[in-house]
């Protein structure tokens, strides 16, 4: 599908021009369908979306870096409650003998 480029004026094929602007190719057929033109078909569909994507790779290696700490720690404060004990324990006998102090 060849569309007219927004700011050249030259057809250029639909998918090329999602690449160029970074929006999916089927995002964009949509718009053109729905008659979008110009500025508009070419928008970004979430101003968050669009930063994300033009993030660096290591800005997102950091990004998941920190969310992996996150994550580390909100599974380390799970194994120091009471509720861990009764998530791992293989019975509900098992959990009395853990508070009555007795260990096997």
């Amino acid at each position: 599908m060849l569309i007219e480029h927004p700011t050249t004026g030259e057809a250029i094929a639909a998918r090329e021009l999602a690449k160029e602007v970074g929006i999916k190719a089927a995002t964009l057929e949509r718009r053109w369908y729905n008659g979008d033109r110009g500025a508009r078909l070419v928008r970004p569909v979430n101003p968050n979306l669009a930063r994300v994507r033009a993030m660096s790779e290591q800005e997102k290696a950091r990004l998941r870096e920190m969310a992996d700490k996150v994550e580390a720690r909100q599974q380390e404060r799970l194994r120091k409650s009471a509720a861990w004990t009764l998530l791992t324990a293989p019975r509900l006998g098992d959990y009395a003998r853990i508070l009555r102090g007795e260990t096997s």
